[in-house]
């Protein structure tokens, strides 16, 4: 495509995206940004960051800013790709966001963030932290961005090249996604795609940045924390049902991935739904 045509197509999709987003500020009265992994929309840096007052606040300290880096571009990032409808989570300093990722065909374009919001004791303890003004409020704007996600990847959608190959990963997370009550090997994927284990394994890391273990591994603890959000089933019962079947090393893998035991996640989630 000539540079004048597709400069044209990537200012009218960043105009698009930014309408989108600044509408949604307004209409759920939270900061509403989105992380393009491809960078096809060309969105300016307050669409794009964490730029409100409260989270600048913490990253004006080195310890903030380095954990808000880990948490932002690790965790996050990590764990988002396999909850196809986002989650409400707490960051390491207390701010309350909604985060859901923008899919398409199952290759990860992005994330779209709504917050901070303050939802512990008593009042913010900084400035921009919104404080919801009743019980529903975050799941209504939960479902709301769900929404928005959904409308963002089809104007991405629209913009990609024609016939650009965007599902191999979900392709991948279908197949592992329904069969992860049940032992899991590479050989078992590279076999459903037609590939050597080798070159299967190459393909994990190229599409998801993990290996085939760490992925399923992540794929399960998030099978696991829908379970326990959404249900009543004991720890046990929810670690089985995930193909992990020593509810001790359940647990451990669940702290190391949530920072909390697996009822306190059920507990912290109810109180945010």
């Amino acid at each position: 495509m000539p540079a004048d045509k597709s400069a044209t197509r990537t200012s009218t999709l960043g105009s698009d995206l930014t309408a989108l987003l600044e509408g949604a500020g307004r209409v759920l009265g939270l900061r509403v940004i989105f992380r393009d992994f491809l960078d096809l929309g060309g969105l300016p840096r307050a669409l794009t960051w964490h730029l409100d007052p409260a989270c600048l606040a913490v990253k004006a300290r080195p310890e903030g800013l380095r954990g808000c880096v880990a948490f932002c571009a690790g965790t996050v990032l990590r764990e988002l790709v396999h909850l196809p409808d986002g989650r409400v989570h707490a960051c390491p300093f207390g701010h309350t966001e909604i985060v859901v990722p923008v899919l398409l065909r199952g290759r990860y374009l992005g994330l779209v963030t709504a917050g901070p919001m303050w939802c512990g004791s008593g009042p913010p303890p900084r400035a921009g932290l919104v404080a919801p003004p009743e019980s529903g409020w975050v799941a209504d704007r939960h479902r709301l961005i769900q929404g928005l996600a959904r409308q963002i990847a089809a104007r991405l959608e629209r913009h990609l090249a024609p016939g650009a190959r965007v599902d191999r990963g979900g392709r991948m997370l279908r197949f592992l996604e329904a069969r992860l009550a049940k032992p899991l090997r590479l050989d078992d994927l590279a076999q459903h795609l037609g590939l050597s284990a080798s070159r299967c394994g190459h393909l994990v890391r190229e599409v998801f940045g993990l290996t085939f273990p760490a992925l399923l591994r992540d794929l399960r603890l998030a099978r696991a924390a829908r379970r326990l959000a959404d249900g009543d089933e004991g720890v046990g019962v929810v670690a089985r049902a995930v193909g992990l079947d020593d509810p001790g090393y359940f647990a451990r893998l669940f702290r190391r991935a949530h920072g909390c035991a697996p009822l306190e996640y059920r507990r912290r989630a109810r109180a945010l739904a």
